[in-house]
């Protein structure tokens, strides 16, 4: 049964914050891409990388050369903490191995239409867990950073136009979530993996399971699809090939053809326009499927969408019945207040005495 989808990004300066746990710099992340002595501690059996696009050093160049030209929001050289390199991993579960080769291409070429020349490299672990890919992308000279990460460029957008913190962090949440959708329209769903685990949505094991089931069913279809299109394609030509040569003899003026070849090329012509016919129609129903795998992924990403409005909604109500709750309890001790008789002046004297109890 397949899983579900992982991709993830995270930014990174020439310098690693020294705050806390800190935070590796682009020399670290690069030196453990590359699997440099000392830099990979969490691997057993280290391997050396495959580098499927560009080059280790050109990212690092590309990032030192980026932050050396670049300015800050008041027009200030950048600080050496400030982000200059974004990294990123897409990852398939060790049991699904088998599409892993496919499944790295597609991504590869899904980073390349999205990112273009600011992909710097892409690198290739198996010695881990996981087969994964590592990817690099660097900003354009002229480019803000904000401009290479989604999550950020929203954000940024958001404060431009006056919105408060809250509003900026939830265009930077949505804008990512559209971003793994979108990986997950073009490539993940491909391979039958989920958009989203079942903990991040508090599925129960069968609500699962199913949209697991949904997901190969998915990935079948459009496999067999692709297999019956490439067959009569095949076949197609083929037909093409056996016809040529019949057509040889067919229109050579100094030979009439023979009846046995005439039938042979009539039969031949039928079986192409046979074949032809039903690579029309598996084309259609590969449309069909795809459209309708399309409607099974938009539905999904809608009950997802749906169901954190939802919880935010719930959310937000909580918030309102624990304020219209304390209210109530104001205003109860408030009426209680006003309930209690006051004292007399000489209940007062006495109180003020000792005397009264």
């Amino acid at each position: 049964m397949a899983g579900y989808q992982f991709i993830h990004v995270e930014c990174y300066a020439r310098e690693g914050s020294k705050q806390g746990k800190g935070k590796w710099s682009i020399r670290d992340i690069l030196a453990e891409a590359n699997r440099e002595p000392g830099n990979y501690y969490h691997v057993q059996n280290a391997q050396k990388p495959n580098i499927i696009m560009g080059s280790i050093q050109e990212v690092e160049k590309s990032a030192n050369d980026w932050a050396d030209n670049t300015k800050d929001t008041r027009g200030r050289k950048l600080r050496k903490d400030g982000l200059c390199m974004m990294a990123g991993v897409i990852s398939l579960p060790r049991e699904q191995e088998k599409d892993w080769p496919k499944l790295r291409d597609d991504s590869v070429k899904w980073l390349k239409e999205k990112y273009g020349e600011r992909l710097k490299a892409v690198v290739e672990h198996q010695d881990e867990t996981h087969p994964h890919i590592h990817f690099y992308i660097v900003p354009n000279q002229g480019e803000r950073f904000d401009d290479i990460h989604d999550g950020k460029k929203a954000a940024a957008n958001a404060k431009a136009q006056g919105k408060k913190k809250g509003e900026q962090n939830k265009e930077y949440c949505e804008a990512m979530r559209l971003w793994q959708d979108n990986f997950s329209a073009k490539v993940a769903s491909k391979y039958g993996l989920a958009r989203l685990g079942p903990g991040r949505r508090r599925l129960t094991r069968a609500q699962w399971k199913a949209e697991q089931k949904q997901a190969e069913i998915l990935k079948n279809v459009k496999a067999n699809a692709r297999r019956y299109i490439n067959y009569y394609k095949k076949k197609a030509a083929e037909m093409w090939k056996g016809e040529g040569v019949v057509d040889k003899f067919k229109f050579s003026w100094f030979h009439l053809p023979s009846r046995k070849v005439q039938e042979k090329a009539k039969a031949d012509q039928a079986m192409r326009a046979k074949a032809e016919d039903e690579a029309v129609r598996l084309r259609e129903e590969k449309g069909k499927a795809e459209v309708k795998a399309e409607e099974y992924l938009e539905g999904g990403v809608q009950h997802a969408r749906d169901s954190r409005l939802a919880l935010e909604k719930v959310k937000a109500q909580s918030k309102e019945i624990r304020k219209l709750r304390a209210e109530k309890e104001a205003l109860k001790a408030e009426n209680d207040a006003l309930k209690t008789p006051k004292p007399s002046v000489s209940q007062k004297r006495q109180q003020r005495k000792g005397l009264a109890v």
